[in-house]
């Protein structure tokens, strides 16, 4: 679809996209990313947190995948996190419900705690990857989900 994007992937995720576990294995098809890495410097390889655009923060979150990652785009005093797997749905805005698939339950509540802490302190908005009724809000400082209304 978007034939010049430059896609932005943690080396780890990568890796081990290359060679999953029994598991994770259904999750990852090589064809569908390998032609990629075809020398069309499209793929930016990351170790880590970065910002790989003015305003656009990559943060490394492991967790679901060793190279989990969240997006939090900011604008002066504006900031949107784009949750990924880390966050995926309402019901996961409780820190202890994680994902039957998350690899390292224990770090996805650590980051998920982390995520949240800064997201009440300072007001950003949550972009949930996979939810289909309230995918936009804010989380309020007593936990409740503040969605936002849906653009039509």
């Amino acid at each position: 679809t978007f034939p010049k994007a430059r896609h932005f992937i943690q080396r780890s995720e990568w890796d081990f996209a290359l060679h999953p576990d029994v598991r994770s294995q259904s999750g990852y098809v090589t064809d569908d990313f390998t032609p990629l890495e075809d020398g069309n410097h499209l793929v930016e390889f990351l170790n880590g947190d970065a910002e790989v655009l003015p305003g656009v923060h990559v943060r490394h979150v492991g967790g679901h995948t060793p190279g989990s990652q969240v997006i939090v785009l900011r604008s002066g005093e504006l900031a949107c996190a784009v949750t990924g797997d880390l966050v995926c749905q309402t019901p996961h805005l409780r820190v202890p419900w994680t994902m039957s698939a998350d690899l390292e339950p224990l770090r996805v509540l650590e980051e998920k705690a982390r995520l949240f802490d800064e997201a009440q302190k300072h007001r950003w908005l949550l972009l949930l990857s996979h939810e289909p009724d309230q995918p936009a809000g804010y989380l309020e400082e007593d936990g409740r989900w503040r969605p936002e209304p849906r653009l039509d």
